[in-house]
């Protein structure tokens, strides 16, 4: 009896301690639907208070940390932190059901983050959790054409992978490249629709993540045929006189491509794909 009690007591310790774990694989624990996660993400140290409004908690520490507390759907949530140190950055996430509801971030000296909603209630963009951040160049795109997809992420290490990954309407995997970041902490991906995969109309995900909770979404429309559009009158130009020839800037994102291929961050595919965008763009013209 005495051997079973000592047991169910380690297993306890055991649980409790695994409920509040080091670094974003806390993200990964079991969570009931009304606890809610404060993950703080630092090089640095920190103070600061979280938890329901009305019945907050007072910690200090350094570097990664998880916490959990009640938020159930009514309540409200607030978390507010300063770094204790001028260098380093610091950020918070709030995350409930694995969902992102809030953060905020500063890399000031001795910044300082206030972050307060609703429980169960997202109050920030799926495309941006303060890591990484994505766009495309639009939101509704047809079979055959190049989706250009544009990002950056910041206090991820160059030597750690990020991962792409499409999904289709039915959330049916169609699509993954990972990558290392090159110098400049931004990165593009040019994925081309075509195959039996994308022939479904509806609503596409593209993932961007770093680790199995950190990660961004957005969203984009495809369809198989082109939506007609009412031609817009156009007017015949006024004359003007000549100008002098000016010369062309190649826009930082092309220079990128191209260094990125140089480097081997991309591949030759991707590279093909990204002059085809061009072309079609008519940023460079073919005779």
């Amino acid at each position: 009896m005495v051997s079973k009690i000592i047991i169910a007591g380690l297993v306890a310790i055991a649980f409790v301690a695994g409920s509040i774990m080091i670094g974003s694989m806390a993200y990964g624990q079991v969570t009931l639907p009304n606890e809610a996660s404060l993950i703080v993400y630092s090089n640095s140290e920190w103070s600061g208070y979280y938890g329901r409004e009305g019945s907050s908690n007072s910690v200090s520490g350094q570097d990664v940390q998880t916490f959990k507390f009640s938020c159930n759907q009514n309540d409200s949530y607030v978390a507010d932190f300063t770094k204790e140190i001028e260098d380093g950055y610091l950020i918070l996430n709030i995350i409930q059901n694995g969902e992102l509801l809030n953060f905020g971030s500063t890399e000031t000296e001795y910044g300082h983050i206030s972050i307060s909603g609703k429980c169960q209630t997202s109050q920030v963009p799926s495309n941006n959790n303060g890591f990484i951040s994505i766009s495309t160049d639009k939101n509704a795109y047809q079979y055959g054409e190049t989706i250009r997809i544009d990002g950056t992420a910041k206090f991820i290490s160059r030597t750690s992978q990020l991962k792409f990954e499409i999904f289709d309407p039915n959330m049916k995997h169609i699509w993954t490249d990972s990558f290392s970041l090159v110098a400049d902490n931004v990165f593009a991906k040019f994925p081309q629709i075509k195959g039996t995969l994308w022939q479904t109309d509806g609503q596409y995900t593209v993932v961007v993540s770093y680790d199995k909770i950190n990660k961004v979404t957005q969203k984009i429309n495809i369809t198989q045929t082109k939506t007609t559009e009412t031609p817009v009158p156009t007017q015949q130009p006024t004359p003007q006189p000549p100008t002098p020839k000016q010369s062309t800037k190649i826009p930082d994102w092309i220079k990128n491509t191209m260094q990125w291929y140089l480097d081997g961050s991309i591949s030759e595919n991707e590279m093909i794909s990204a002059i085809q965008f061009l072309v079609k763009e008519g940023i460079i013209k073919l005779n």
